[in-house]
């Protein structure tokens, strides 16, 4: 009898902490689901975005700081 209610009382905790692993892993995946959905977002621009980039570091680069600036936000 003893043993059974060990385990009864062992196997509580083991319930109670899987709950606690399963609703952490929810909030994961909804975490998860939005960074992916960033992450496809930043891969459509990829390719604008490195055009910009290596536009301004071939030709802006002997410009003064407030002129690139400016013109960073018209290519933009």
């Amino acid at each position: 009898m003893e043993d059974l209610t060990t385990q009864k009382e062992t196997t509580e905790i083991q319930l109670g902490r899987a709950e606690k692993l399963v609703n952490g892993l929810h909030d994961e995946s909804i975490r998860w689901s939005q960074a992916i959905k960033g992450l496809e977002k930043q891969l459509n621009n990829l390719v604008g975005n490195m055009l910009l980039s290596a536009g301004y570091i071939s030709y802006v680069g002997t410009f003064t700081q407030s002129f690139r600036t400016k013109l960073l936000k018209s290519w933009q």
